[in-house]
């Protein structure tokens, strides 16, 4: 029956994750490894869930073990590389997904992957990658010099294609733009030697709204001293064009205020980037980034309600003047938040649900279902009563008696929600899963009840009782004499010895159950002495000489390895 218990498990482990139960589906896949350990779906399957929890390095580890058992299986090979590629290996990632290229070629997946990875190793073997983010990106927005450009549609398209593919900068030097940039990035004044002036001229609907939180990249904290030995006359006329902005300006210098709240959020310093952020909304109060960016820091300081009086404010300027969803959509995961921060966990999971429906954030759907998960369990705490466990646990009890075992089976599965630890109704219902036939559901339960309880006598039973159903007489030998360590008396244990060992005597000198035996050959603890060489030494002396068993049954572990294969059907004595 082990096959059959691996597939039941399977098959509860794969409901769990299409529900996103993803601990509950990991259990599920570990139980099934215990009945099959060399299937390579289950830890597949285990560790898709692995990577669901961004556990990547328990991912890659099931990914490596389902690429041994299964070399030519392509699967295996999206795995691996998936969690090769978020543990940051971007060459081994690369390298698992060209193997699995080799199977498959073609595979939408696998190719896909490839070139992620790659693109990743291209970025960080350029030193280009990183020169336009984080710290240099905010210079060049508030410089004087550049600012302007990030007003320019082409300009943004072309910052954004180096940030992509870090290769491509070499074509772009070619724009007098670009070079401006790195001039101001390097202290070089580009315009001065070439006798060219910059349009700082800006414009009303500002391109750029980085998020309000800080970003994962690396910076470049290499600044020089600016260049000062420009003619005279060049000064002079940058100096009268950047003459303090008039209204016109207005937008831009909310910006620059935003840009360097931004740089101050991002080391850690709230209350200085929030005078920044009433400094841009002075000067533009219809843009609600800017109450966006208020309550971020309000939220890293603690203050969480003040927090989310900011969000709604930022809520009601965004219906007030049409913003953008993306930008109201943040104000409601910022408040949810805020809310779970508070205790207030069902309205805060609430609130992160209409910001998912309004724009579409994986990380948040992350934290949404980790919010869920901890909202399952409160829920569960919550309900537990035992009392009213004890209540349905009777009702049971009377239906069990009366054959109505389906009935019963539902009261006994209140019982154990309104009182997980009591091993007890655990048992019961293990009992009403016999009735019905459904062995691998009894195991499970009887397993729970001496896991509570090691001192369970009856629990003890009923497991010998469901592994003698299943014709895993070892595994039923070993429950009985449990049970009968702690009740020698006890008539039950000693019946289920009985028919056990007669069981086994019977099928030792009849028809082999071919079955049977391939189950018990599945069992790992099978299988390990099987696989001791002192055992295959044994195994193969007594198949050559029958008479050469006595000296060996002498021996405690032998005697009982032995008798353990006779039990499970691997040795025959008849």
């Amino acid at each position: 029956m082990s096959s059959a218990q691996a597939l039941e498990w399977k098959e509860r482990g794969n409901t769990a994750f299409q529900q996103k139960n993803y601990q509950e589906a990991i259990e599920c896949f570990t139980k099934a490894l215990e009945f099959s350990p060399n299937d390579h779906v289950f830890y597949s399957n285990r560790s898709a869930c692995y990577a669901s929890l961004e556990q990547y390095d328990k991912a890659l580890e099931d990914a490596v073990k389902c690429v041994q058992l299964k070399p030519d299986w392509v699967r295996g090979y999206t795995r691996k590389g998936l969690a090769e590629f978020y543990l940051g290996k971007y060459k081994e990632s690369a390298e698992t997904y060209k193997k699995g290229l080799e199977i498959e070629p073609g595979n939408a997946q696998l190719t896909e992957g490839l070139q992620r990875a790659e693109q990743e190793l291209n970025k960080s073997s350029n030193p280009m990658a990183n020169l336009f983010v984080g710290e240099n990106l905010a210079k060049l927005m508030t410089h004087p010099k550049t600012r302007g450009y990030f007003q320019q549609q082409d300009f943004i398209q072309m910052l954004t294609l180096v940030q992509n593919n870090p290769n491509m900068m070499q074509m772009l030097l070619q724009d007098q733009r670009v070079m401006d940039c790195l001039g101001v990035l390097i202290g070089f004044d580009t315009s001065a030697q070439q006798g060219e002036h910059e349009d700082s001229h800006p414009h009303d609907h500002p391109h750029d709204h980085p998020h309000d939180h800080s970003h994962d990249h690396s910076h470049d904290h290499h600044h020089h001293e600016e260049h000062k030995e420009a003619p005279k006359k060049a000064e002079e006329k940058k100096a009268e064009k950047h003459e303090a902005p008039k209204d016109p300006n207005r937008k831009l210098t909310a910006e620059e205020e935003k840009e360097l709240g931004n740089a101050l959020f991002k080391n850690k310093k709230y209350e200085e980037a929030l005078e920044h952020y009433i400094k841009a909304l002075e000067i533009n109060p219809d843009e609600i980034t800017y109450i966006n960016n208020k309550a971020a820091c309000y939220f890293s300081m603690g203050q969480f309600e003040k927090a989310i009086e900011l969000c709604d404010e930022a809520l009601a300027k965004g219906r007030e003047v049409g913003a953008d969803l993306s930008k109201t959509a943040r104000a409601l995961s910022r408040k949810g938040l805020a809310l779970v921060q508070l205790g207030r966990l069902e309205e805060g999971i609430e609130q992160i649900k209409r910001s998912l429906m309004d724009f579409h954030d994986d990380k948040l759907k992350f934290t949404l279902r980790d919010l869920e998960k901890q909202k399952k369990k409160k829920d569960e705490l919550a309900y537990i009563n035992p009392e009213i466990a004890e209540t349905h646990n009777n009702q049971a009890n009377e239906l069990f008696k009366n054959g109505n075992f389906p009935g019963a089976l539902v009261e006994y599965e209140e019982a154990v929600k309104r009182n997980p630890t009591f091993a007890k109704y655990y048992s019961n219902r293990a009992a009403c899963y016999i009735k019905l036939l459904e062995f691998p559901r009894a195991l499970a339960d009887v397993n729970k009840a001496v896991e509570l309880d090691p001192k369970f006598t009856r629990a003890w039973i009923r497991k010998g009782n469901v592994h003698y159903n299943m014709k895993e007489y070892h595994k039923a030998l070993e429950a009985y004499e449990e049970a009968e360590k702690l009740d020698p008396n006890n008539d039950e244990c000693k019946e289920g010895l009985q028919k056990t060992m007669a069981a086994i005597q019977s099928e030792s000198s009849g028809v082999p159950d071919e079955e049977r035996i391939r189950h018990a050959m599945a069992d790992p603890e099978i299988q390990n002495i099987l696989k001791d060489p002192q055992m295959s030494q044994v195994l193969k002396d007594i198949s050559e000489n029958p008479m050469s068993a006595g000296k060996y049954m002498t021996d405690p572990k032998i005697r009982n390895a032995i008798n353990k294969l006779i039990a499970a059907g691997v040795i025959r004595t008849g």
